[in-house]
């Protein structure tokens, strides 16, 4: 599982972004009704805004947020001058420019999902175990991950599409950590059938495994997905995206069985 640290706008998040910045300003207009401790005061109310480093969108807001708490909070700052109270109002009216600018960016979505959207908006470790997460490697959580969110902004066949061809790429690994032989060109097709020889029809002492059963099953929707005119339904790439989960879990339970099992190291598009 890929480490962020980054954190992203919600509605309530959106009128506390707006609320606070009225607090400070109002922080910064009422100075006067302290004697000593002017910065310190209005510090606390720029607290809020040291947090928004962590989000992409007004991140820069963030970092000069900081550097004036730590500026406020210096015991040099008890009583403000005129010059600073003047810096720090232009300040807070550039951000409040800024954030209006950005979040007119922002869109609000209902989505018609029948898989939680807390889960989808989350992403693929909502619906993964500690050690399926530690399994799949970065592209994997990527993919699956984006899936997620085209499944919440109502773009099914971009989602089932992106999930199949995560799918694809599990399938390659387990081709390789199977037969220790690195994959140049082959395509879906002849990645299964190769696996798939070693189980003959009607050969009951070697049953298909289940694992190879489903990625058969996942070829037939890419193939059906690759077709101009195809689209699929949001209850098909909901699906599809749940079926790749599970595989998910199988594929880490067999592969873990041999010390040879091996996973992409992050950062990495091919086993």
């Amino acid at each position: 599982m890929p480490d962020t640290d980054e954190w992203q706008f919600h509605p309530a998040g959106l009128f506390y972004f707006g609320w606070n910045l009225a607090r400070l300003q109002w922080a910064l207009e009422t100075w006067h009704v302290v004697s000593t401790g002017q910065g310190m005061r209005i510090a606390t109310f720029m607290d809020f805004f040291r947090q928004s480093e962590r989000i992409p969108l007004v991140k820069d807001i963030g970092t000069e947020a900081n550097r004036w708490y730590e500026f406020l909070n210096d015991p040099k700052q008890s009583v403000l001058q005129a010059d600073t109270k003047t810096e720090l109002g232009r300040a807070i009216s550039r951000w409040r420019a800024l954030a209006d600018e950005r979040l007119q960016t922002l869109w609000l979505l209902t989505p018609t999902t029948t898989i939680q959207p807390k889960k989808l908006m989350a992403g693929v470790g909502e619906f993964l175990g500690s050690d399926e997460q530690k399994f799949i490697g970065t592209l994997e959580w990527k993919g699956l991950s984006e899936a997620c969110g085209c499944i919440l902004c109502d773009s099914p066949t971009a989602a089932e599409f992106i999930t199949l061809r995560t799918a694809e790429h599990l399938l390659r690994r387990w081709h390789s950590w199977k037969t220790g032989k690195p994959i140049l060109h082959s395509a879906w097709g002849q990645v299964f059938d190769e696996l798939a020889k070693e189980y003959p029809p009607g050969d009951s002492k070697k049953p298909l495994p289940p694992e190879l059963d489903c990625f058969g099953y996942l070829k037939l929707r890419r193939d059906r997905l690759g077709h101009p005119e195809a689209m699929s339904t949001l209850t098909e790439a909901e699906a599809t995206l749940l079926q790749v989960c599970i595989l998910v879990g199988s594929l880490q339970k067999v592969m873990s069985k041999r010390k040879s099992a091996s996973r992409p190291k992050r950062g990495s598009s091919a086993p």
